[in-house]
């Protein structure tokens, strides 16, 4: 790459006496280019790194093992971070190490940047104009600026300048943590089966569940050991806040006070359609259900009742006067008109437009 960058943007040339001479000016304008390809690089990772990237760590991150650990690690074909250097650090003499997962896209970005030469012509080239010390440290740390580590006052106007141009919202890095705080607590759901299993693994063990999570803090130098359960927990959170984001693997979230149910869009709508169609059905199947047995024993029911109360003698008659039901053989018995089955439902509910429907002295059975 170094080779291929001297010849096409002819950065060096040969003189009389064969010495190499460097064309200052256009190694410190393919430095700028660099820098400013760079500067969106970072911008990429603070916002889809983590929920809440604390610049000052960021800005520390190594690319190579150095007077701490590399922060960038690959498992397969998957990147992810550690963030080491954390407050505590040299109070405690130990690093954090929780696991940060960027995007699919980011990663291959920035695999091609680190791996694919681009950086290490950068770090050849720093040292022409900055000195060998700049070789050094282009070497070692992911955040470079002029020649040296960037400080956290460079990124900050850098930062807020971006987002002004960008989303049109000058944010600082203060502004942008308490943001996206707030966006993670309002659209991601918790997931209690993690927190479930933290616990348990640790019981197991005759840990506490504080204890089970020391992995986080290795002593300065150690390897960092993360389990799969605690790596799956950082990759969960991670995928939630990049769809949140936009960038995947699954559908932007609603808000979690007005939606509880996760999941991509394509299952809640499936519910929604499943009990669309289950509904009429249902309908259906209960009104038959209502016709075909609840309606002959309430036919029945109100007959018998309707025979009780023709046999039973007024208060008010005489006591050796003959009830209804012993009247003349010779008499014939009035019918009453064929009785509507919503009239007959209103009498079994004991209304009281169901006195008229029971006059007379045979109950006729509508059909």
């Amino acid at each position: 790459m170094l080779s291929y960058l001297v010849k096409r943007r002819r950065l060096a040339s040969l003189d009389a006496s064969g010495n190499l001479c460097w064309d200052v000016p256009q190694v410190k304008l393919l430095l700028d280019q660099c820098q400013r390809l760079w500067q969106n690089v970072f911008h990429m990772l603070v916002i889809t790194l983590g929920i809440s990237t604390r610049v000052s760590q960021f800005l520390r991150m190594q690319i190579r093992n150095a007077d701490r650990q590399r922060n960038i690690y690959f498992r397969g074909a998957e990147m992810f971070f550690l963030s080491r250097d954390g407050k505590t650090s040299s109070i405690e003499g130990r690093d954090s190490c929780a696991p940060c997962f960027p995007p699919a896209q980011v990663s291959a970005f920035l695999l091609e940047l680190l791996g694919g030469g681009l950086r290490e012509a950068k770090a050849h080239l720093a040292g022409i104009i900055y000195g060998a010390d700049a070789t050094d440290v282009y070497c070692m740390y992911l955040c470079v600026f002029n020649g040296r580590r960037m400080e956290p006052e460079d990124f900050y106007d850098q930062f807020k300048d971006k987002n002004q141009e960008l989303f049109d919202c000058a944010w600082g890095t203060r502004d942008f943590r308490q943001a996206s705080i707030s966006m993670a607590r309002n659209y991601i759901a918790p997931n209690a089966t993690f927190a479930l299993l933290e616990d348990v693994l640790a019981e197991s063990v005759d840990h506490s569940p504080e204890t089970d999570r020391l992995h986080y803090g290795n002593a300065v130098g150690a390897l960092p050991r993360l389990t799969h359960n605690q790596m799956e927990q950082q990759r969960w959170a991670a995928h939630e806040w990049h769809s949140l984001l936009g960038l995947g693997p699954y559908a932007v979230q609603e808000p979690i006070a007005d939606a509880r149910l996760r999941g991509p869009p394509a299952i809640r709508d499936a519910l929604k359609s499943m009990m669309a169609d289950m509904i009429p059905e249902l309908s259906c199947t209960l009104a038959a259900s209502l016709m075909n047995e609840l309606w002959p024993v309430l036919t029945a029911a109100l007959a018998i009742q309707q025979t009780e109360g023709e046999r039973r003698p007024s208060p008010t008659a005489p006591l050796d006067a003959s009830p209804a039901s012993s009247s003349s053989p010779t008499e014939t018995p009035q019918a009453t008109a064929p009785i509507s089955q919503m009239e007959l439902l209103t009498a079994s509910l004991g209304t009281a437009s169901a006195a008229p429907l029971v006059s007379g002295t045979t109950l006729a059975a509508s059909p």
